[in-house]
């Protein structure tokens, strides 16, 4: 579990971005914000003139516990 996928750009002065948190799909929409929320802060402390992140949770399951479901692996 962690960053899936980081994408940055300039606009103008500023960085704006998309954030891909892979987390486990037993967790609670709780625990869920929390490891997104960590690593958001994360990022941000890192890229200087981050100006917008948007941050997007994928959870990840066990296909052959969950084979109807095509979530990343």
């Amino acid at each position: 579990m962690g960053i899936r996928d980081l994408r940055l750009r300039r606009a103008g002065p500023f960085v704006v971005g998309i954030l891909e948190v892979e987390v486990e799909g037993s967790m609670t929409l709780n625990e869920a914000h929390e490891v997104a929320t960590q690593l958001e802060a994360s990022v941000r402390t890192r890229i200087t003139g981050l100006r917008r992140l948007v941050v997007t949770r994928v959870p990840v399951v066990d296909p052959h516990k969950h084979p109807h479901e095509h979530y990343a692996l």
